[in-house]
């Protein structure tokens, strides 16, 4: 069985189509992940504990979405400041504020920086689908060949005018044996 390659749209598209508690609780989910993490490995918390946080927020903003993506960051920012701020920074508050002001800053541009990426994956992913379905009702097929790699590249209507399998590496030979 030959695996299907996943695209960034159709994931992006397969977690649009879920209901936004679902999408919520995944959001929530990886923020207690990185807690758990964070408080059981010292070299995270010691080192690297926003960068955990941070890739939590990319990753809820990018497949999830962008309120899930501040859902995200408001629970890491909670999260960093009970577990692993409060405890060390008794007295020192306008250090804690600079640190939560940045940490906030920089998630917002990743947040809306993700979003623009996702917009654009979305309609890609529209348009692939709309190529692909103009491609069927035509029945005719798309084609592109890197020639310095001998590497022929089909759309899906190409293989099934030519009754080969998906996923099958094709060169320019095996589409003249064709």
């Amino acid at each position: 069985m030959i695996a299907k390659h996943l695209y960034t749209q159709e994931i992006i598209h397969y977690f649009e189509a879920k209901p936004p508690w679902f999408r919520f609780g995944l959001a929530t989910l990886t923020v207690i992940s990185a807690v758990i993490l964070t408080l059981s490995i010292d070299a995270i918390a010691e080192r690297s504990m926003f960068l955990l946080f941070f890739f939590t927020i990319i990753q809820s903003a990018l497949w999830l979405g962008q309120r899930e993506g501040l859902l995200a960051m408001l629970l890491s920012l909670a999260a960093i400041n009970t577990f692993l701020l409060l405890p060390v920074w008794k007295g020192a508050s306008s250090d804690a504020l600079i640190l939560n002001a940045s940490f906030c800053l920089l998630s917002v541009i990743v947040i809306v920086t993700t979003r623009s990426h996702r917009a654009l994956s979305v309609r890609l992913w529209e348009s692939r689908q709309d190529l692909n379905h103009a491609q069927a009702v035509a029945q005719t097929g798309s084609w592109r060949m890197d020639v310095r790699h001998n590497q022929l590249f089909w759309s899906d209507e190409n293989y099934r005018i030519f009754g080969m399998s998906k996923g099958k590496p094709l060169t320019y030979s095996t589409f003249l044996a064709a």
